[in-house]
């Protein structure tokens, strides 16, 4: 992935202490009963700070199936190469909405530095 974002917009956090990035989308826009995943891509320049504490990252789908899974991955991820962070996978019913989330509820802990290039919905590659 390019590690270039100036040509294009892009939300990039400053400083907060709590952070929650909330998407959704209907799947009348899927086809019916193909596998899909949900991936945020993400990068984090040289001036970060604050991400010790893993952030949350949560799909729900409109038949009442929720996933959340606690991801430490921006601890340690280098500086100033774009990373993908899947928040979980689902299969396509057809109809209703389905939301994602990431979130970072540490409010003790000041962060600085996440810069998000988009969220994908794509297809699962079966092998």
């Amino acid at each position: 992935m390019s590690q270039d974002y100036k040509d294009i917009e892009v939300p990039q956090m400053l400083e907060v202490c709590y952070l929650e990035i909330k998407g959704k989308f209907n799947m009348s826009q899927l086809t019916r009963n193909a596998k899909y995943e949900v991936v945020f891509v993400v990068m984090q320049p040289e001036s970060r700070f604050g991400w010790e504490h893993p952030v949350t990252l949560s799909l729900d789908t409109p038949n009442d199936k929720s996933t959340s899974r606690k991801s430490g991955e921006l601890k340690n991820m280098p500086a100033d190469e774009w990373k993908e962070l899947v928040v979980g996978s689902f299969t396509a019913s057809g109809r209703g909405d389905v939301t994602f989330s990431m979130l970072g509820d540490d409010k003790t802990h000041w962060k600085k530095g996440l810069v998000v290039k988009y969220v994908v919905i794509r297809p699962v590659a079966y092998n």
